[in-house]
Parts: C-alpha cells; sequence; structure tokens
C-alpha cells in the first residue's frame, strides 16, 4: 500500500474539517477546487483528439491549470495556479508520477 492510499481522505472527513473553517477560509477553498476541476477538465479536453485547444482567459473567465515546475534541477513537481477573485494564486499538489527523486 503506497503513501497516498493510507493518508487518502474521505469526503466525510473533509467535510468535518470544512465546518471548522472560517468563511473567508470556507471561499478560498471553493476557488481552489474550481481551479482544480477546471484544469483537470482542460487536461481531459487536450488529450482528446477532437477537443478545442484550451485557452487562458484570466481572472474574469478562466479558473485554473495545473503547471508543471523544475526547482534546482528536481521535480517536476505539480502546481494548482487559480484564480480567487482578482489575485493569482498557486498551491503544491505534491511531485509529478514522473518525477526523480534528488539528494
Amino acid at each position: 500500500m503506497s503513501r497516498r492510499e493510507r493518508s487518502q481522505p474521505s469526503v466525510a472527513s473533509v467535510t468535518r474539517d470544512l465546518a471548522r473553517l472560517t468563511r473567508a477560509e470556507q471561499v478560498e477553498l471553493l476557488a481552489v477546487l474550481q481551479g482544480l476541476l477546471a484544469a483537470e477538465e482542460a487536461q481531459e479536453e487536450a488529450r482528446s483528439p477532437s477537443s478545442k485547444p484550451f485557452t487562458y482567459r484570466g481572472p474574469k473567465g478562466g479558473k485554473g491549470s495545473i503547471e508543471l515546475k523544475t526547482i534546482n534541477g528536481c521535480g517536476p513537481y505539480r502546481y494548482l495556479r487559480y484564480w480567487s477573485g482578482n489575485k493569482h494564486r498557486s498551491v503544491y499538489l505534491g511531485k509529478a508520477e514522473d518525477a526523480e527523486d534528488c539528494d
């Protein structure tokens, strides 16, 4: 069993945690979730041969994307880039599946 499988949260446990957040934190989390869903949808559309190319729409129309970064020669690392109000934010999602370990 991998570390990710052991630590996989359930919808019920996440919901309990959500109830303890402030309203501002819940709104921020909603922006994160919308960005993540939009990024995953864009990736699925890009893999589909009949899909239209994804275009960046900015804070008024675009929700999010997943960016791969190499840092100090290590990685790639996955980051969710999303819009929260008029601010472009980033959240670390973890190493990409094909990431190489660096010492």
